[in-house]
């Protein structure tokens, strides 16, 4: 005989509603389902992404939502974001660090500028936004910070793309050094590293035999949707995730067993 326990229905409630979270890369992908995914648990949304045409097409800003089209390898507009957060909202708890670019370079072609520009947009905006938001988060004792890294910075990733490897590698540091520098105000920093997502990052840059060459060397044969790692995105996020600080998630398919 089960007993219907309610009690034990942990997930009923995550301890979301009301609470304030930027998040980058939102106009489509993971970054598009992680912002679906927290407004359906009552987050407040400040939503930024390059694209502004995009992100209008997929939200409308009202009282639960501000959008931002913004550049965030530029350290002022990374500024701009939070205090317009501040400003429309008044707090800060959730920093969400998904937008990131990917270019496929043989490593004798890549220029100073390419290299530059991965590094801005993938690795210095995600260092320049927490630091703007973390003091707000350490003053209320509560904060959530998710940076989003790749397979590639823990295997090297394609030929093609050393530089990419190289920023989402800065991401895994930066993840930790953010998560012991907080660790003592109620604030928890990790990474999420996926491996093959179903995004225009991949579908756009491979052929179709590349992608299904690619599929076929997961383990688990299969590629990783977008709303699978916003529902993990969310649960991090949550109360359920307050122990829980420094760590990388591998959402791989099996392709990184460590």
């Amino acid at each position: 005989m089960v007993h219907d326990d309610r009690s034990m229905r942990l997930f009923d409630d995550l301890d979301l509603d009301g609470r304030v979270a930027i998040v980058t890369g939102a106009s489509r992908g993971i970054g598009l389902s992680t912002a679906r995914c927290l407004a359906a648990y009552g987050v407040r949304l400040v939503l930024v992404d390059i694209d502004g045409d995009e992100l209008a097409r997929q939200f409308t800003p009202g009282t639960n939502i501000a959008l931002i089209a913004c550049d965030l390898s530029l350290v002022e507009e990374a500024r701009k974001v939070v205090d317009s957060a501040l400003a429309t909202f008044g707090r800060i708890d959730i920093l969400i660090n998904i937008a990131g670019i990917v270019e496929r370079t043989d490593l004798q072609d890549v220029t100073e500028e390419s290299w530059q520009r991965l590094m801005d947009t993938n690795l210095k905006s995600q260092f320049f936004l927490s630091q703007a938001c973390l003091p707000h988060m350490r003053n209320q004792q509560w904060g959530r910070i998710i940076n989003f890294a790749s397979i590639a910075g823990q295997m090297g990733g394609r030929v093609g793309t050393a530089a990419y490897s190289v920023t989402k590698a800065g991401t895994l540091a930066l993840t930790k050094s953010l998560a012991l520098e907080a660790a003592d105000s109620g604030v928890t920093v990790n990474a999420i590293s996926p491996a093959v997502v179903m995004t225009r990052m991949i579908t756009d840059t491979l052929t179709d035999r590349q992608l299904a060459e690619l599929i076929n060397s997961v383990p688990i044969r299969k590629a990783t949707q977008p709303e699978e790692v916003a529902a993990f995105v969310t649960l991090l996020c949550s109360r359920w995730g307050a122990s829980i600080t420094g760590h990388t998630l591998d959402m791989n398919g099996g392709m990184l067993m460590r």
